[in-house]
């Protein structure tokens, strides 16, 4: 009886030891083909082109994502849609000729709301070049808008990405290797927006007055600050994180690792 049970315990620790071998191997291959650059879905390295366009559909999945969630969870409004490329001097144009003018925050924008809940959104069809705008549908709120055409990717020697660690479980997933800057702009969603929340006219035409000076004010502001950095993975997905706790679930969200950079 003791000769059988120390042949099931050496038995057992042979499975375990050769189990850990092969998890060490298996990781060892892996993160080798991600120092490679290799996209395991596609079994290859995507092109400048590929990478940079499957990270702006994750940008854009990231969000739509995470709309759908809050909605399933709390009654209240995060809205992503996707709008017309525009510099920021056109986001500035379009913020002045909308002043008042009776027209809502998406019919000044040209937005196309695709979250929360949008019928038979496919991600792959959102254009080449947009601008993504993410906003809570209430008054005094702000809106994030992010510049498609902005993104470029970042050179690896860059100073600021040498304080930036990613951790094994990122990198086992891919990340590591490539880093993109996008211009990301707030404005006051009140400067552009007929819908006056309970307000009185007088009140709504204040705000929106006071709304389209910080508007204006911030645009220039952020643009001087420069772009602000994402991680990117040999897939194209970006980096993201538990957003903070409070109201609400917890939603997976971008990570913005460094903000304001010269790519030079």
């Amino acid at each position: 009886m003791q000769i059988y049970k120390r042949k099931l315990l050496y038995f057992l620790i042979s499975i375990v030891v050769l189990s850990l071998i092969a998890i060490y191997f298996h990781i060892s291959w892996r993160l080798s083909q991600v120092d490679a650059g290799i996209c395991p879905a596609e079994g290859r390295v995507l092109s400048d082109d590929e990478l940079r366009k499957a990270m702006l559909r994750s940008l854009v999945l990231t969000d739509v994502k995470a709309a759908n969630k809050r909605l399933r969870e709390t009654d209240r409004g995060w809205q992503v849609g996707i709008g017309p490329d525009i510099t920021t001097e056109e986001l500035k144009r379009i913020a002045k000729e909308s002043l008042n003018n009776e027209k809502s925050f998406e019919g000044n924008f040209s937005i196309e709301i695709v979250a929360p809940e949008k019928d038979s959104f496919d991600v792959s069809l959102v254009p080449e070049k947009f601008t993504l705008f993410t906003y809570f549908d209430y008054k005094d709120e702000l809106a994030a808008i992010f510049f498609s055409e902005s993104a470029e990717k970042i050179k690896e020697s860059n100073w600021l990405l040498k304080s930036f660690d990613i951790g094994f479980l990122d990198r086992y997933s891919g990340f590591g290797n490539h880093y993109y800057g996008l211009y990301r702009v707030f404005i006051s969603k009140d400067c552009c927006d007929n819908r006056t929340y309970y307000r009185e006219s007088e009140v709504y035409r204040k705000d929106s007055v006071d709304a389209y000076l910080w508007t204006l004010k911030n645009i220039d502001k952020q643009k001087m600050r420069g772009k602000d950095i994402i991680a990117v993975s040999n897939c194209g997905d970006v980096l993201t994180r538990k957003g903070e706790r409070g109201m609400g679930p917890r939603l997976n969200i971008t990570k913005w690792i460094r903000w304001g950079y010269s790519n030079n």
